[in-house]
């Protein structure tokens, strides 16, 4: 029996991280995306929150853009460990907060900017907190791809996570991200994808609390 992500022995590489069955869990492909989903969150350089390190990417990526403050959160001992090694702890304005968002949802503070990636986790619970820890001109964005047989509705993202948003009277829209030359050579080495090989746009979302809060370009060609 396959143990529970939190449990396994992870591999990681300076390129990708896999789980103990040698699955894909983050790829350096996915740099281009991150890098959009970082302006996108520290569009005032105020206070952010990702959820999920992995192998950090977005994290440096906010580190470049210098926010007020920096919270991640993040619960897998390796990977905790690998941040306490390369001096994520060390850094002024970072607070890192262990274990699952499950554990703090309901005592964070407000933020201009939440990002969420997170691998082998239900996250509805944390959807329905997200009105509640975003300031007034705070946005909202996570990696938009479907998984688990989810269905995932380009440009509009996944259908749940439409619906529970909506709900709580945010706004979307959403920037097209060109990814065909990342794509192209497939995804993960595991052989699997997040979704079609030959697909050339990935829609990033965005989502706040005013109608028409930034200026979205339609199509960034990274």
């Amino acid at each position: 029996m396959k143990q529970p992500y939190l449990y396994q022995k992870l591999n990681i590489k300076d390129d990708v991280i896999l789980d103990d069955s040698g699955n894909a869990i983050m790829m350096q492909w996915e740099r281009s995306v991150m890098r959009m989903s970082a302006d996108l969150i520290t569009h005032n350089k105020g206070d952010v929150l990702n959820v999920g390190f992995g192998m950090g990417i977005i994290d440096s990526f906010i580190q470049e853009r210098q926010p007020y403050t920096h919270w991640i959160i993040e619960k897998h001992p390796q990977v905790i460990d690998h941040m306490k090694k390369t001096g994520w702890y060390d850094k002024k304005n970072v607070k890192i907060l262990e274990g699952g968002w499950e554990d703090y949802v309901n005592y964070l503070p407000c933020f201009d900017g939440i990002y969420f990636d997170t691998w082998d986790n239900t996250y509805s619970k944390f959807l329905d907190r997200v009105s509640y820890m975003l300031k007034p001109d705070g946005i909202f964005s996570y990696f938009n791809a479907p998984k688990d047989g989810h269905l995932n509705l380009y440009p509009y993202t996944s259908i749940y996570n439409y619906t529970s948003l909506i709900r709580q009277q945010l706004f979307y829209d959403y920037y097209v991200v060109d990814i065909s030359e990342s794509n192209k050579n497939g995804q993960r080495p595991d052989g699997d994808t997040y979704f079609p090989i030959n697909q050339s746009y990935y829609a990033l979302p965005v989502w706040s609390k005013k109608e028409k809060l930034i200026d979205i370009p339609r199509v960034v060609k990274i």
